[in-house]
């Protein structure tokens, strides 16, 4: 079973997060910096007590955004995150190149956009409508 913890609880693990960040800092094509994510929905993700990986929401460009990384070999893990995650809003963007994170958010049920490496993920046209 996955658990999120919250970046504003006592049980986060900023540190496990933030070298986990730097591993993939070009992988997720940052340009905030760590710190800058830290908000109240970024969550560590824990697998079985194991650290997996994190997952984060910002606002950008009147959009809501997802991101994420993990260690490796943990995508089961990381599509249920996402899905967790996803649910708490309306809509949700995602931009990536790698194609361990297409492969996840697809089976999330995020589309292409039109624009290159760019996915959202509606509530309303997916009939998730809760």
């Amino acid at each position: 079973m996955v658990v999120l913890i919250n970046a504003e609880s006592p049980f986060f693990d900023q540190e496990a997060a933030r070298q986990l960040f730097e591993i993939n800092r070009e992988a997720i094509e940052d340009r905030r910096g760590f710190a800058d994510y830290l908000t109240r929905w970024f969550f560590n993700i824990y697998e079985n007590g194991s650290f997996v990986g994190c997952i984060f929401c910002y606002h950008e460009d009147n959009k809501d955004w997802v991101g994420g990384f993990a260690r490796r070999k943990t995508h089961a893990s990381c599509l249920e995150a996402l899905n967790r995650v996803k649910s708490c809003f309306p809509e949700l963007y995602a931009s990536t190149r790698q194609l361990s994170a297409k492969i996840i958010l697809r089976k999330a049920g995020f589309v292409r956009t039109a624009e290159p490496g760019i996915y959202v993920w509606n509530n309303i046209l997916q009939g998730e409508n809760k």
